[in-house]
């Protein structure tokens, strides 16, 4: 019986207290409110606000800081932390430990998005500037090896070229979100902010590709000129008479470049009188 009413007192009690404050873990996006008045919420929320700053980790150790003053960013919609406040209390506090208690807000801020656009443009990590190399993707490839004599396969590059509406986006949705930094590394959190190769070394269409570049490179052709004079069309001379299209994914012989070979074979013998 002790046992029971000293259950009913701290229910009881926690009822009381947070008949005025937001319960135990509360969060409105990513701003913790938890225990919290209505009223210091909101003081919070736009104190975050006015604070906020977004960072962000690029590829190839580049980096970006966005605050919000710089994008026009302020609180919009107090209507909706007043909403979820009261639909939170129209349940018990016992209940607050079960269950998702981050509410997302649809309308919470307001920013520019034109700004974000603009920051986007300019960032090194578009122009480049100061020290930060912007690379394009390379598709994977098809190229003659010296040393083995026939064609292989080289990796693509993936490069750290961004596409600038994705990544507004990605910003964008970080800022509803008031979250404090983003890895637009992570491809699977933020796919397609980086422009990306076409053609991937493990696609079985390179692979064919392949094929096709050395069937064409092994057909040697090898002409008796006299008796002891050979002239032999090589490997060495056919790959540059292969033209290897990674964006069509085709591997085709250039016809114009062969002819001109020939023409100065011809022309070679032709001089010398054999």
């Amino acid at each position: 019986g002790g046992i029971a009413i000293a259950a009913i007192a701290v229910a009881a009690g926690l009822h009381i207290h947070y008949s005025g404050r937001w319960y135990p873990g509360s969060k409105i996006d990513q701003v913790d409110v938890g225990g919290m008045t209505y009223e210091e919420s909101v003081q919070k929320i736009e104190d975050s606000i006015q604070s906020y700053k977004l960072k962000i980790k690029a590829r190839d150790d580049g980096s970006m800081e966005l605050t919000g003053k710089e994008i026009d960013l302020e609180l919009a919609g107090e209507d909706e932390i007043k909403a979820a406040y009261d639909q939170q209390h129209e349940k018990s506090v016992l209940t607050s430990w079960m269950g998702d208690k981050n509410t997302k807000t649809k309308q919470l801020i307001s920013y520019s998005r034109d700004k974000i656009e603009d920051a986007v443009k300019d960032s090194d990590l578009v122009t480049g500037d100061n020290g930060y190399k912007i690379i394009k993707p390379e598709n994977a490839t098809v190229q003659y090896s010296k040393k083995k004599k026939y064609g292989v396969l080289k990796g693509e590059v993936e490069g750290n070229t961004l596409n600038q509406e994705k990544f507004a986006d990605a910003i964008a949705d970080s800022v509803e979100e008031l979250s404090s930094e983003i890895d637009i590394t992570d491809t699977k959190a933020y796919p397609e902010v980086y422009q990306e190769p076409s053609l991937r070394k493990d696609d079985k269409d390179l692979k064919e590709m392949q094929k096709t570049y050395n069937q064409y490179l092994y057909h040697w052709i090898q002409w008796e000129i006299s008796d002891d004079v050979t002239e032999t069309l090589t490997p060495n001379t056919i790959k540059d008479c292969i033209k290897v299209d990674t964006a069509n994914r085709k591997v085709s012989l250039q016809q114009s470049k062969l002819e001109d070979w020939l023409e100065k074979f011809c022309l070679k013998y032709k001089t010398q009188g054999m």
